[in-house]
C-alpha cells in the first residue's frame, strides 16, 4: 500500500481505501473529479489522497465538493472491489 484515499463529510472522515501505488490512487481521484466537476461553492465534502511515507501519511492531493454526490461515491466504492488485488 502506497496511497490512501479518504472520504470526509462535514462530521469528519467517513471511510478510506488503500491503493498499491500513488498512480492508482490519483487515477481514482481524477475519475471522481470528472464525475463531480469542480466545486464552485462550498467545501462540505472532500476526497483527500495521501502518500504513505514510512509509518505516516502525507497529503498530496484533494478535491472538495459542495454536497453529497452518489455518482462519485460509486466510483470510490467500486475501486475497492476492482481486480487490483
Amino acid at each position: 500500500m502506497e496511497s490512501r484515499l479518504l472520504f470526509f463529510t462535514p462530521k469528519g472522515p467517513l471511510c478510506f481505501i488503500d491503493y498499491s501505488s500513488i498512480m492508482e490512487g490519483r487515477a481514482i481521484l481524477n475519475r471522481i473529479r470528472e464525475v463531480v466537476g469542480s466545486a464552485k461553492q462550498g467545501r462540505a465534502y472532500q476526497f483527500k489522497l495521501f502518500r504513505k511515507l514510512k509509518n505516516r501519511f502525507i497529503s498530496i492531493d484533494e478535491h472538495f465538493m459542495p454536497g453529497f454526490d452518489r455518482n462519485c461515491l460509486d466510483v470510490f466504492v467500486e475501486s475497492a472491489f476492482s481486480g487490483r488485488h
